[in-house]
């Protein structure tokens, strides 16, 4: 029974063991509740102040390596978007996409039930929901749309319209400290803001023409280009061939994300730096941006190359001999947890959460009520059964008593009756 209790959850909630996020430095508390720790890092504590919530996915990676207890782990993002039938655009569904590595997450067991496909380049999995809704087959050879509209983000995270205003625009700036004047001038130079020998020492690709970048331009010029453009600026669009689609995630992830598209981490940097690319092409060649922006576009062989795996939104876990974790009481799951990631050690600006067994806590109260309806049914069946058996003997009694009497009454001695 436990078992499956413990499917039911994993069904519920995913797999993952326990799943790590970003945490700010201001927010980092020594203790937690009873699914969430939170680590400090020991060395001294970097400038919060902008928050970017990434956890270093490398180095999280090189610290379960040192521990038993870890299956692996597994670099997760997700966003929310729009999917289209690629021949009715007008045709779409919004959704949850994940960006993973669907040949790690093989690897370490993390959704045994779910497909063990592994996803090559512009190529992805979809629930057979939306599948149906936008009459996609999912053969490989029809395809779906993502479209990413990032004013959403905008959206959500500041109270922006979908259709940016210059009022949005003004909004954003106050936001980010900025005195927000259209007919105040600006003199744009490269080289004061960046290194770019610093730059390209770091990431492996030539920056140098950001020392050459100068411009001279007003806020009312940056204002109408990103009204005129943002269609350009905000918008991503890709296409993806349909692999398969999928009823339920089966552990894969939460059930609860209901529509979702499944693409493979190690190409999509190189699928979005093509959809910009394509953008940029369509945005007047005169525009004080562009040529700076084209050029930083030219040469994306090694952006491409670089491995999104080393950041992530989220960071999940696996577990070794993952059983015995939940086989007991919440209180023993919650003891067991919490010493596997005092062991682990972690010096990072991180929290963690346990959704297994957050989720287990729900099925343990019904186990524990399944069980006792259980006893007390073995309790009246065992009565019944007593009950029964004495009835019966009783009744033999009775007939011999009888029995006894007539040959008492014929002159039989007690002895003879005895025998």
């Amino acid at each position: 029974m436990p078992v499956m209790f413990m499917k039911l959850s994993q069904n519920q909630v995913g797999e993952s063991d326990l799943v790590y996020t970003a945490v700010s430095a201001e927010n980092v508390s020594v203790t937690g509740d009873e699914y969430m720790y939170s680590y400090t890092s020991q060395r001294s504590k970097p400038d919060q102040s902008v928050f970017i919530p990434l956890v270093n996915c490398t180095e999280m990676e090189q610290a379960i390596k040192k521990s038993s207890d870890f299956e692996g782990v597994t670099a997760r993002w997700f966003g929310v978007a729009d999917f289209a039938n690629t021949t009715q655009t007008t045709l779409k569904a919004s959704g949850v996409f994940m960006v993973l590595d669907t040949e790690k997450e093989v690897k370490i067991g993390l959704g045994r039930d779910f497909t063990k496909t592994l996803l090559g380049p512009n190529q992805a999995f979809v629930t057979t929901t939306t599948l149906k809704y936008l009459g996609i087959e999912p053969n490989g050879r029809n395809q779906i749309q993502l479209v990413i509209d990032l004013r959403n983000y905008l959206n959500l995270a500041l109270g922006t319209n979908k259709v940016l205003t210059e009022d949005d625009l003004k909004k954003l700036s106050d936001r980010f400290g900025f005195n927000y004047d259209p007919s105040q001038t600006y003199t744009f130079r490269g080289s004061d803001f960046f290194n770019s020998a610093d730059l390209s020492d770091r990431s492996g690709i030539d920056l140098s023409f950001i020392d050459t970048i100068s411009t001279t331009f007003t806020q009312g010029q940056v204002s109408n280009f990103i009204i005129t453009n943002q269609e350009q600026l905000f918008i991503i669009r890709q296409d993806y061939s349909v692999i398969e689609g999928f009823e339920s995630p089966n552990g894969k992830f939460p059930n609860s994300f209901g529509n979702v598209m499944v693409i493979d981490s190690k190409y999509i940097l190189s699928a979005l730096l093509k959809s910009v690319q394509t953008n940029f092409q369509s945005i007047n060649n005169g525009n004080i941006y562009f040529q700076a922006v084209q050029t930083l576009l030219g040469d994306t062989s090694s952006i491409a190359d670089l491995d999104i795996n080393s950041y992530a939104l989220e960071v999940d876990t696996v577990l070794k001999n993952r059983e015995k974790y939940y086989l007991g009481t919440p209180d023993d799951t919650n003891s067991k947890l919490l010493t596997v990631q005092t062991n682990l050690g972690l010096r990072m600006l991180v929290q963690s959460r346990a959704p297994v067994a957050e989720a287990i806590v729900g099925f343990y109260y019904m186990r524990l009520f399944l069980q006792s309806i259980f006893a007390t049914m073995v309790f009246f069946m065992v009565l019944l059964s007593v009950m029964l058996i004495y009835s019966l003997m009783i009744s033999d009694v009775d007939e011999k008593q009888y029995e006894m009497g007539m040959l008492r009454a014929l002159g039989l001695r007690s002895i003879s009756i005895m025998q």
